[in-house]
């Protein structure tokens, strides 16, 4: 494993041990959804700084609020990020009020599409993506109304701060989604056709190359599956690596995180390898932050999926 992705793997490993002692109640997935944000800002945070943006969120969100659901570990992650962490909070509750006036919007990721949108839009500028934001995601409830949930409004989110044309934007996803629906078969195309059109042009080579790479790790026994293992797949075909470079170094940070508590047999083997994957097109393509936004996204969906699953088993 080359220095710089040892340095992120240690950094990662390091931010979760932090935060699995100020978020001992919270979902294991969201505290590791919070340490890769950490690390993906190259941070290591402290206790008495996510105590501080813990008090805050306190101060301004009721014990019902979306916010101090399953995003609180993210949200407060990032807020630790600011200078300000009122500041913070008041921009990103503004935006989430905003995208909701439709009450379609109203869920915790809504919270992420805002909080999405105040990371890389300039003030002055917020309403102009808010409205974008709204209106790519209307169009995908149009395009594809059984497909598109609540849920998508994060991917909404994504495709309007990336700057490309909207009506282009729409072709691509449709190309997209049109080719993994005949070649891929994921339960997650309608999300991997978005990712995919973060990067324009060639939707047939994008979705080859992410068949190659889901092909090659399944060969190797380390496989990603078709549901979020392949959104971190996806992320990492965007970027301009050897095929064979990126296997062994996923499987190089796949075993490390191994070792470290946390990551080791009580994780899913598929999520592990997702994190690996992520940490891989990190080390490679430091500034995208597309990275985090899908991390945001998946996190919660499996935690939301566990709680879901978690709660069938009980009623039975």
């Amino acid at each position: 494993m080359n220095e710089k992705l040892l340095d992120l793997c240690e950094l990662f490993v390091e931010n979760k041990k932090i935060l699995d002692e100020c978020f001992q109640w919270d979902s294991v997935s969201m505290r590791i959804n919070g340490a890769m944000i950490l690390t993906n800002q190259g941070v290591l945070t402290t206790k008495s700084r996510i105590s501080a943006c813990k008090e805050t969120l306190k101060k301004n969100a009721s014990i019902f609020s979306n916010y101090r659901g399953h995003v609180r570990v993210p949200f407060i992650s990032k807020m630790s990020l600011e200078n300000d962490g009122q500041k913070y909070f008041d921009m990103v509750s503004s935006i989430y009020d905003k995208l909701q006036d439709n009450k379609v919007f109203k869920s915790e990721f809504a919270i992420i599409s805002a909080m999405i949108i105040y990371d890389q839009i300039a003030e002055e500028e917020l309403d102009h993506y808010i409205t974008k934001t709204k209106l790519i995601f209307q169009q995908m409830k149009k395009d594809h109304s059984f497909l598109t949930n609540n849920d998508d409004i994060v991917f909404a989110a994504i495709l309007a701060v990336s700057n490309i044309d909207i009506d282009n934007l729409l072709l691509e996803m449709d190309e997209n989604y049109r080719i993994l629906k005949n070649e891929y078969k994921s339960s997650n195309n309608q999300e991997l056709s978005h990712i995919l059109s973060i990067d324009m042009g060639a939707p047939g080579l994008k979705v080859e190359k992410l068949k190659r790479l889901y092909q090659r790790f399944k060969d190797e026994k380390l496989n990603f599956g078709k549901g979020y293992g392949s959104i971190a797949l996806a992320v990492l075909s965007l970027i301009d690596i050897d095929e064979d470079e990126a296997f062994y170094q996923i499987k190089e940070v796949n075993d490390y995180l191994y070792t470290n508590k946390g990551f080791g047999w009580s994780m899913v083997r598929n999520e592990r390898l997702s994190y690996a994957a992520l940490l891989v097109t990190k080390a490679y393509k430091p500034e995208d932050k597309v990275i985090e936004n899908v991390i945001l996204y998946t996190s919660l969906r499996r935690a939301i999926d566990a709680q879901a699953a978690a709660a069938a088993a009980a009623a039975h």
